[in-house]
């Protein structure tokens, strides 16, 4: 536990992150180490509770919580750093004007006219703050030069002083600086931001109504099947079906509800494709118009990434209902408001950032998970709820950020803990459960006490023809969803040139390590390419995706795609090759003329090659997935799969197609794991399996005639 006196962010996060690093810098030419042990790391290794669903006490959960962002803090910084080594960026000069602490921190200072000529290219009705924010703002980590050495430092305090003109700015360094340096040249490559804030929540955990939730979730905090019947859902623009109805009233009488102090939690599971942001702009829409002036408070709406956030805020400005209740005449905001970093928000939103004429105030707040904690929300008043979509990719650490901060009892999520879970980098933070979304753990709390039904769960899908959909819904959603009207009707008017599911065995094949411990294997690269070819020789009318769970399988496949152009004449023209695999396919695959395409494109411009991961979200009339892992029979029982046997992995990359789905593997390796052996096997049983043995296959699983077998 920590002791008293030690709870500042600087002293459990900062300081120990870099004497580490300090240490690190002694023994390293290049790239820091990030696979070496992370700094405060106990005598006696802690249990590992990644399975754990609750914590004995308060005090066990934050030690856990501080314990998993002091290792995550710092693997994120070495990835930072690893990943900008060699960048030229912008460097920004600053005036050393007090070395203190034996060179371990010291004190500069950098006036306007600087900043000003520094941020230019900025618009200038921006003020000097938001100037200086951008440049190097508190908690930014950067480095300079000295001494021939390169000196790591945080910015760990900044203060402006508009008399004279200049930030002085307090930093922190890894390793002294022995020089009488009058300037350096500081280059900013990461930022200790996203940590402080979950920090700072973490601090304010105790005083918060979900307390005892946090500690151990219980189903006494879920919204019941209490319903809001009110007028106002017979004409809501957003038809909603039969489950989401049910999840948006239920929420609807959450949060008028008149109690004040209780928590209350209405949990959604939302399968793919079950119309999840749908649910979300209906809720706000019903809850909006029940009360257009917020006189229960604001309404603060969060997801865990930036495109998440700016998906949601489109649907609400497109929806007709909002402009006279939320967005002004000019087009800008009444009562709509987004917050985050200008850089990395969608350039549409930039017209909702909050202004001195139009501050934050009543209204619809979007912002990510860690953003509901920045400097702009510090007077926001309390909300009537906060909503958090995609809430299954979300750490515990940001996931309380919205609710214990602005001190909300109130809150609707929805996500799907059976779909990928948040990205940690760390293993130790793994080992100790940041992996998990408190969703997950939730989840997983009402599975073991039976409870599941006190979820409600989004049960109709508008994406996946129902082919591609019967195995993912029997497997992982107990055979509980069903295909939309609508699907049905799409299929009917716009009939597919290729069949919506096929599985292809690909007989030895074999995978190989790439760099960084990637895999990738070529004769499943050659089939995604031949596949590929034969279907643009039919149409390009369609999207198409390739998913694949290794980044050296993308690039591989990227590769090959992007040696194979279009001439004048619609045939494909080889550039230079990897292994001939692209060599044979004129001569094999039917004369290699692809006559709906344009002159002068390679094949890359017409597929979306990413890694399953990437995928997340996302969706194509047509994914192709590449398996990779493969090896020899005599290996097949011994070896396992990789992360490629993860379920979470294994149904985001099953449910990304609307139109089509082919799945390439080597069902002899892939089947050492028991779900790949059940959609081996559910293959056979459909008549969807083709074993690749000849040079036909690639023809036969794109015909059209087999679609309906």
């Amino acid at each position: 536990m920590t002791t008293a006196g030690e709870t500042s962010f600087e002293s459990l996060i900062i300081k120990p992150i870099f004497c580490h690093l300090d240490s690190c810098f002694l023994t390293t030419d290049g790239p820091l180490p990030s696979d070496v042990g992370a700094p405060l790391l106990e005598r006696e290794p802690r249990p590992a509770i990644e399975t754990s669903t609750s914590f004995e006490n308060l005090g066990i959960y934050l030690d856990t919580m501080r314990h998993c962002l002091l290792h995550e803090s710092y693997h994120s910084l070495i990835h930072d750093y690893n990943s900008n080594l060699g960048n030229q960026g912008r460097t920004i000069p600053l005036e050393v004007i007090k070395v203190k602490n034996h060179g371990r921190e010291i004190r500069c200072a950098i006036d306007y006219d600087d900043i000003d000529r520094i941020s230019e290219s900025m618009s200038a009705s921006i003020g000097m703050k938001s100037r200086a924010d951008y440049l190097i703002s508190e908690n930014s980590v950067g480095i300079f030069s000295t001494d021939d050495k390169d000196i790591i430092a945080s910015v760990t305090h900044r203060r402006g002083n508009g008399r004279l003109r200049t930030y002085s700015l307090d930093l922190l360094l890894t390793t002294p600086l022995s020089s009488t340096a009058k300037t350096i040249e500081f280059q900013q490559f990461s930022s200790f931001t996203t940590a402080r804030r979950q920090f700072d929540a973490l601090a304010k955990v105790g005083i918060s109504s979900f307390r005892n939730i946090i500690i151990d979730p219980r189903s006494t905090v879920l919204q019941g099947k209490s319903e809001c019947d009110d007028d106002r859902l017979a004409i809501m623009e957003a038809p909603l079906n039969p489950s989401q109805r049910r999840a948006v009233t239920a929420a609807a009488a959450m949060v008028i509800n008149p109690n004040l102090w209780t928590p209350w939690m209405t949990l959604v599971q939302g399968p793919p494709g079950t119309g999840k942001s749908q649910t979300v702009a209906a809720l706000i829409e019903l809850l909006v118009t029940m009360d257009p002036s917020f006189s229960r408070g604001p309404i603060v709406v969060c997801a865990p990434s930036n495109s998440a956030v700016d998906q949601l805020l489109g649907r609400v400005v497109r929806a007709e209902w909002a402009t006279p209740l939320l967005i002004d005449d000019g087009g800008g905001s009444r009562r709509l408001f987004r917050i985050g970093v200008e850089s990395k928000i969608a350039s549409e939103a930039h017209r909702f950032f909050p202004t001195q004429a139009n501050p934050v105030d009543i209204g619809i707040i979007f912002t990510t998970l860690n953003s509901a904690g920045s400097f702009q929300l510090e007077d926001l008043p309390k909300p009537a709820v906060v909503v958090i979509d995609e809430a299954g990719q979300s750490t515990e650490l940001d996931f309380w950020i919205p609710i214990v901060m602005h001190k909300t009892n109130k809150v609707f999520v929805i996500g799907d803990p059976l779909q990928l879970s948040p990205t940690v980098l760390s293993e130790e933070a793994r080992r100790h459960g940041l992996k998990r979304s408190f969703m997950e753990r939730f989840y997983c709390r009402l599975k073991m006490d039976g409870e599941l039904d006190e979820m409600f769960k989004l049960n109709i899908q508008y994406r996946m023809h129902p082919d591609i959909c019967q195995f993912p819904s029997r497997r992982f959603y107990n055979d509980s969803l069903k295909t939309a009207p609508q699907v049905f009707q799409r299929e009917k008017e716009d009939i597919m040139p290729f069949p919506p599911y096929r599985v292809a065995d690909v007989d030895q094949s074999m995978d190989s390590v790439a760099s960084r411990g990637s895999r990738s294997n070529m004769k499943e690269a050659d089939e995604v390419v031949g596949l590929i070819v034969e279907m643009l020789k039919v149409t390009s009318d369609y999207s198409i995706g390739v998913a694949t769970p290794y980044v050296a399988q993308v690039s591989l496949i990227i590769k090959l795609l992007k040696n194979i152009h279009i001439t004048e004449d619609g045939v494909m023209k080889k550039g230079s090759t990897i292994l001939g695999a692209i060599m044979r396919l004129k001569s094999d695959r039917g004369g290699g003329r692809l006559p709906f395409l344009n002159h002068g494109d390679s094949l890359h411009a017409y597929v979306d090659v990413k890694t399953v991961d990437a995928f997340q979200g996302d969706e194509r009339d047509i994914v192709i997935i590449s398996c990779v892992r493969a090896f020899p029979d005599d290996k097949a029982h011994s070896s396992g799969i990789g992360f490629v046997a993860d379920r979470q992995r294994m149904n985001v990359a099953l449910t990304r197609a609307r139109r089509s789905l082919y799945i390439i593997g080597n069902f002899q390796s892939l089947s050492v794991n028991s779900d790949w052996e059940a959609l081996y096997q559910n293959a056979i049983n459909r008549e969807r399996l083709f074993r690749k043995k000849t040079k036909t296959t690639t023809t036969m699983m794109t015909t059209t005639h087999l679609a309906e077998q």
